[in-house]
């Protein structure tokens, strides 16, 4: 007698479901970006999974794999449906870019570089240092000076 299975009807027990143009927030456990965590059994056995995969798996009977499950809403809990598709994972970025949801300059959590320093490495640039110059000065390469400089990354900072 294998493990028992998790049914599709405790998930969506689970889940609150209303119109099917609204959002189905997830009402078990979430994760720190708000994403839904459900357990679910899979040929791997039980493990926890984003809710949103799970109710794409249980609604399409296709396992995503590697692919990205991505919410037309940009609701992270939403596990409706009909808000759900996949991508991979450049898809998603571009997403969320093209909704304006990608976090800019210092509020990226990756960025070693303020608004202020990127001022100012524009203006050493202007002065004439040169990229090399002035990633030492602040500890980055010399492609993210000239990727600043040109335009190409913190387009935001005029």
């Amino acid at each position: 007698m294998g493990r028992p299975k998790i049914s599709e009807i405790t998930f969506w027990q689970r889940v609150d479901r209303r119109a099917p143009d609204e959002c189905w927030e997830w009402r078990g456990c979430r994760t720190k970006g708000n994403y839904g965590r459900a357990s679910w059994y899979g040929h791997n056995g039980k493990r926890m999974r984003g809710a949103h995969r799970v109710a794409f798996l249980i609604t399409h009977g296709v396992d995503p794999g590697p692919l990205q499950v991505c919410h037309k809403c940009d609701n992270p809990p939403c596990c409706n449906p009909n808000h759900l598709f996949l991508g991979t994972q450049e898809e998603n970025h571009a997403d969320k870019a093209r909704k304006g949801r990608s976090p800019k300059g210092s509020r990226n959590w990756m960025s070693n570089i303020s608004e202020r320093h990127v001022l100012e490495i524009r203006q050493l640039r202007k002065d004439g240092l040169t990229n090399q110059q002035i990633a030492r000065r602040f500890a980055c390469s010399p492609s993210t000076i000239s990727h600043i400089c040109t335009g190409r990354t913190w387009k935001h900072v005029k």
